[in-house]
């Protein structure tokens, strides 16, 4: 009988526009931007078991190419939020969805979009794609490229929007000059995420149109929303827009070409603060002393200070069999850990180096080193990763050479540098999690005393590391060395000693000199990841007892004594000396 989540369902948190904006119950969600949205597991299939529905739940936001935009991993009993911004608002659909077995079938899933007012954010105008604003620091010619951006609102996803070039007309004889002249029509222009980034490669055109150019003439443009057929205003009401672009009276081309819809220019960086879901994890930590309950000491990451998500490269191989392509098994576990990291990072761009070793014609290993980068994309592409994000090159034979009496020889294929060399480096950066140690305080005695520490749904099965986690966890003292799997107990003892002739030094029973330290490394991809740092440091101090006891001439009886145990000194009165009596020993 089937498993799974047969359907999500909005759990009713978060605004939900009516049929009238085009919601439809389970099918399709136009909601408010900018504020989350709920969603859980409603229904199961047949086969679901109470146990199945507590497992962890992969939930993935798809674009509309199918592509994943991002992945996160829940337990079965939590919620999932997703929040649209105005920018991505528009009739562009995203397709949320959730699985339990980890396939996304396209079955269980809810089509979702922001609704939000039509707006010009900002504009400009660039010599090259993607660059500075250079409206009042330069002056174009006729029949030089033009690029012209803008940042929207409510309109992503549109295909069908115009823009108008205007042409500033200035007064003449001191007359109000008649309506600004539309000089260009763009049609069919697009709006991909929130943003409309046009290549002009034809105002030479512009040139031939106009008969009474000024030295230097001012553009600006008015977007025609494609719904109402209106000027799309800013947030000042505004409908003239990237004022002004100047355009001196020369020509440097001749080429007329059509203006082009070019896909924004994006350089993913890592987002340094998205909040952690790696599947080499930890989750929570208990320390347990003898004889005690448990205490739990670090909780999903709350309250920890000074967190230094530090920005980290990783750099992994995998290896291909000799004149190959094909992925090996153990290749293919390694990639998949990988593409799980990567769904669930989104702003990385991932680099992929492929290689081959030397034997064989170097204009053949060309092409087979640059396939096996292809291969390895193809993977990630049909594991639902973009595309968009992906670099593959292929860089040839390592170390090239055609000589077949020396180092191209068949006969050294299996020698460990040319195995080595037929692979594909995979290259991203991300940030790793690091904090200040977690500090543990313990009284002990000078008896060895257990002290257990356990991480709770502890798994690094999931690792992409090259030096890869794992479940070990280290201890580490200046008398003790250890290391153990999933949990680790710790024969605590204080530094007390019965030979110590100085029993001054254990007044102040919290002094650093007098602290055992127990340094233990817990580590994975979502918490610690630094293996150099500890995750927690145990303080252990001496369980002495010590008793400062006062005694002085009085007209009434006192006494004071600080301890495990309140004791009672009296005092007679009208003692005529003072006197100051100290004693230290262990509990």
């Amino acid at each position: 009988m089937a498993k799974g989540i047969k359907k999500i369902v909005w759990t009713g948190e978060g605004t939900v526009y009516n049929s009238k904006k085009g919601s439809i119950p389970n099918q399709l969600l136009v909601v408010e931007p900018s504020q989350f949205v709920w969603f859980k597991a409603g229904e199961w299939l047949p086969g679901s078991t109470e146990q199945d529905k507590k497992k962890d739940i992969k939930w993935a936001v798809f674009n509309s190419k199918g592509y994943i935009e991002f992945q996160k991993t829940l337990p079965g009993n939590a919620k999932y939020a997703l929040k649209i911004p105005r920018k991505l608002s528009g009739p562009y659909l995203f397709y949320i969805e959730a699985t339990w077995s980890g396939n996304f079938d396209g079955k269980s899933g809810i089509k979702i979009r922001g609704e939000s007012p039509a707006r010009i954010v900002d504009s400009k105008w660039s010599r090259t794609e993607g660059g500075e604003d250079v409206r009042k620091t330069y002056q174009f010619s006729y029949g030089e490229l033009v690029w012209l951006k803008f940042n929207t609102e409510g309109l992503n996803g549109y295909n069908n929007v115009e823009v108008r070039v205007f042409r500033k007309l200035r007064s003449a004889y001191g007359l109000l000059p008649k309506e600004d002249e539309v000089t260009r029509k763009i049609y069919f222009v697009n709006v991909i995420n929130g943003e409309i980034n046009l290549k002009i490669p034809n105002t030479f055109a512009w040139y031939q149109s106009m008969k009474d150019r000024s030295d230097v003439e001012e553009f600006y443009v008015r977007v025609v929303h494609p719904i109402t057929g209106v000027y799309i205003q800013d947030d000042g009401g505004d409908t003239a827009h990237a004022r002004f672009l100047r355009i001196k009276d020369k020509v440097v081309s001749h080429v007329i070409e059509k203006p082009q819809n070019r896909t924004p220019v994006t350089i993913y960086e890592p987002d340094k603060n998205a909040k952690r879901f790696e599947l080499c994890k930890f989750e929570q930590i208990n320390v347990t002393e003898a004889g005690a309950k448990p205490v739990l000491v670090f909780d999903n990451g709350k309250g920890l200070k000074n967190i230094q998500d530090k920005r980290e490269k990783s750099l992994t191989s995998i290896v291909f069999k000799f004149d190959s392509t094909e992925l090996l098994p153990e290749s293919i576990k390694q990639l998949n850990n990988i593409l799980q990291f990567l769904l669930e990072h989104r702003y990385s761009t991932i680099q992929l180096d492929g290689f081959a070793c030397v034997i064989g014609k170097q204009n053949h290993n060309n092409v087979l080193s640059e396939n096996r980068a292809k291969t390895v994309r193809e993977f990630f592409i049909k594991g639902k990763l973009d595309p968009t994000r992906i670099k593959a090159v292929g860089h040839g034979e390592v170390n090239p050479t055609d000589d077949k009496m020396g180092r191209d020889n068949i006969k050294y294929k299996n020698e460990y540098e040319y195995t080595s060399n037929r692979r594909v480096d995979i290259a991203f950066e991300y940030y790793g999690h690091n904090a200040e140690t977690i500090i543990y305080e313990a009284i002990v005695g000078n008896k060895p005393q257990d002290i257990l520490v356990e991480p709770i749904n502890f798994d690094t099965k999931a690792c992409f590391e090259r030096k890869k986690h794992n479940k070990f966890i280290k201890l580490i003292n200046v008398d003790l060395k250890a290391e153990t799997e999933g949990k680790i107990t710790i024969p605590a003892v204080s530094t007390m000693s019965k030979f110590n002739v100085m029993p001054l030094n254990y007044i102040w029973p919290r002094r650093d000199g007098l602290m055992n330290n127990y340094l233990v490394h817990i580590h994975s991809c979502r918490y610690y990841s630094v293996p150099n740092n500890p995750t927690l440091a145990i303080h252990v101090y001496s369980d002495i007892k010590w008793t400062i006891e006062f005694k002085w001439s009085h007209t009434q009886p006192f006494a004071y004594s600080y301890g495990n145990k309140l004791y009672g000194y009296e005092l007679k009165c009208n003692v005529p000396f003072n006197r100051i009596v100290l004693s230290v020993s262990n509990c």
